[in-house]
């Protein structure tokens, strides 16, 4: 119902849908992964996130813009928006659906820098962003929804653009959904 409300009728998942997703993230077997992109050129820059377990059976997915001065964007702030989105939809499964606290998730991303910073957010509930650091909002928000959860992350770092080497059915799972 939560998601009803909020999003047009052909963005909304279906009930079937986040129901599987809860009980994959219910057994800790739940993998959300996220890319961002950016185009100088253009100032243009948007997000993506897939959830889904090992086998990939059942997912949930979005995108978006990432919201910025395009003065100021860089490729790292839409990674970054990528993790919140993740986030923003795991703190509203936990709090829409009971008996989550303590499950594992992984979180996945492409950009080591942005997993190396949320790994230190998501490893130390008092770690100290800087107010001078790039894209302080976007930590801020994501360690404000960690801080509200109870899950357990893992941050993964996998590399990226892997399918310029290979093809996309040839790449490890991981790498796969950041292609997707």
């Amino acid at each position: 119902r939560w998601v009803r409300s909020a999003l047009p009728c052909d963005l909304t998942p279906s009930f079937v849908s986040v129901q599987h997703i809860v009980t994959l993230l219910g057994a800790s077997d739940l993998y959300c992964v996220s890319d961002g992109s950016h185009d100088p050129r253009t100032g243009r820059a948007s997000h993506a996130w897939v959830m889904t377990n090992s086998a990939g059976l059942y997912r949930l997915q979005g995108a978006g813009p990432a919201d910025c001065d395009p003065t100021l964007l860089s490729s790292y702030r839409p990674e970054l928006q990528g993790i919140l989105a993740n986030m923003i939809m795991l703190t509203t499964l936990e709090q829409s659906y009971a008996a989550l606290s303590g499950c594992k998730v992984r979180l996945v991303c492409d950009n080591e820098a942005a997993t190396k910073i949320v790994r230190s957010i998501v490893t130390s509930r008092q770690y100290f962003l800087d107010p001078q650091q790039t894209d302080v909002d976007i930590l801020l928000e994501i360690q404000g929804e960690f801080l509200s959860s109870q899950l357990l992350f893992d941050v993964i770092w996998i590399p990226s653009h892997q399918d310029k080497h290979a093809a996309v059915d040839s790449l490890p799972f991981l790498a796969q959904l950041n292609v997707d």
